[in-house]
């Protein structure tokens, strides 16, 4: 186990390394020690309160406290934020990412090198881990496909929720202790612990024909939220998530997905990006089920078993909602269903960023609202989920809204701090607002920064 110090706002950033003892770390400029001690217990540091100067959290420290991941430790001048990092795991005497099944009859997850009788294929996880049982978790094969039991003492989440015992799932993630792994279908990876992926984009332009669409947009979207980009008709809100997702980059400025550039399709596809069209992109004459077993061959290795295929698509109908059409054709199903038709290929493979363009457009009321729920429920459990819409009677759904006039962004936030930037009652004014106006695209951004530092003057927590 490793635990880390990253500190900022003293001159250079650095990042300080906490051993498994008694620890003093200088973080201010009036050198107030930080001491720290190696929990074994908790498998963490317990930092000493020894100065009434420190902060935890932004508040005040009281007694001695057990650090957790991302606490952030304040002292005059500057921050300290702590993470903990686990050994490597190890597999067959090395250190390893991915884990093949292959003809493996059973998989241990455990504590450390286990006891006699857990055979060969054992995966040693943190040995300080003591939220790690020595026995946590074992995947064994059912036929031709794999289950996963939980052993432990603390219990393993799968996807989220606490479980006994069920068969694996091609995209299933489980949890132990600080590690994160999935199930591909013939081995199991190591992965990033949230699901979700993070977009930055830094003063983005998109220029086509001499004419600059795109006006120098900055922003950044949380992992697992739910964000919609707003505006009239050709004012830029297709070009600017275009740009973030890499279908057509932008003419200059960044784009990161999960801190990684993004500058084209491929790079885009590589970075756990999905992507639906307004316009359907199934074939009308495939059933439901035949469209997205097709996706699922196309998208997925082939040595990925067809009974571990079959499963992952019945796994996908079910959560779209499409069960009780899954042998109809899609010509014949509603807009709204075909939607989700769309949407279940490109959740296959576990986009960590699912951007939509115009997803309820020509959809009734009623559908419109299912779809923006059911994009709402996959922001929160499955990926961060980006949208364009130009409708904004569902826009409370929303976690975040970023209304685009005349290629600049001239409001970034949630849907009850657009009311109030804008001052009206119901959102669906804020065009007529727009279009009324007599200021120029950059005087709104003005406005928009100008009233967002004095909230934050106002409210700086």
């Amino acid at each position: 186990m490793r635990g880390q110090l990253h500190i900022s706002g003293r001159g250079q950033p650095r990042t300080v390394d906490l051993n498994e003892g008694p620890s003093s770390i200088s973080l201010s400029s009036r050198d107030i020690n930080l001491h720290f001690e190696w929990e074994a217990s908790a498998s963490t540091w317990q930092l000493l309160a020894n100065s009434a100067s420190v902060l935890l959290n932004g508040s005040p420290l009281r007694g001695n406290t057990l650090l957790r991941d991302g606490d952030m430790i304040g002292a005059d001048d500057a921050t300290a934020t702590f993470t903990r990092t686990p050994d490597a795991p190890r597999f067959k005497g090395q250190e390893a990412v991915v884990f093949p099944l292959g003809k493996t009859a059973v998989l241990v997850f455990g504590r450390g090198p286990g006891e006699a009788g857990d055979g060969p294929e054992r995966v040693e996880l943190d040995a300080d881990d003591a939220q790690i049982s020595r026995r946590h978790a074992v995947i064994s094969r059912d036929g031709p496909r794999f289950r996963i039991k939980d052993e432990s003492q603390f219990g393993t989440l799968l996807n989220g929720q606490r479980f006994d015992e069920r068969p694996l799932i091609i995209g299933d993630r489980f949890k132990i202790g600080l590690y994160s792994f999935e199930f591909t279908g013939t081995a199991i990876k190591r992965v990033r612990p949230r699901i979700g992926g993070s977009v930055a984009a830094h003063e983005v332009t998109f220029e086509a024909g001499g004419r600059r669409i795109l006006q120098g947009v900055s922003v950044e979207i949380a992992p697992c939220s739910f964000v919609g980009i707003l505006g009239g008709s050709g004012q830029g809100k297709s070009t600017l998530m275009n740009a973030l997702c890499g279908i057509n980059p932008a003419t200059s400025g960044d784009v990161l997905i999960e801190g990684e550039p993004v500058g084209s399709a491929t790079s885009a596809a590589a970075a756990g990006i999905g992507y639906v069209p307004q316009d359907d992109i199934v074939h009308p004459e495939l059933t439901v089920e035949q469209a997205i077993t097709y996706s699922a061959n196309l998208r997925l290795s082939p040595k990925i078993p067809a009974p571990e295929i079959a499963a992952l698509v019945t796994e996908t109908i079910e959560r779209l909602g499409l069960a009780e059409h899954r042998h109809k054709r899609i010509s014949l199903l509603s807009g709204g269903q075909r939607k989700r038709v769309s949407i279940a290929t490109e959740l296959l493979d576990k986009p960590a960023v699912l951007f939509l363009d115009e997803p309820s457009s020509g959809l009734d009321p009623a559908t419109e609202y299912a779809l923006m729920k059911l994009l709402r429920r996959l922001a929160a459990h499955d990926c961060t989920v980006v949208c364009t819409t130009h409708v904004l009677g569902r826009a409370y759904l929303f976690d975040k809204i970023l209304f685009i006039h005349g290629g600049r962004l001239v409001f970034n936030g949630t849907p009850d701090e657009a009311s109030a930037f804008f001052q009206v009652e119901t959102l669906d004014q804020v065009y007529v607002n727009l279009a009324e106006s007599d200021k120029s695209a950059e005087q709104m951004q003005a406005d928009f920064e100008a009233w967002r530092r004095q909230r934050d003057a106002a409210d700086p927590e």
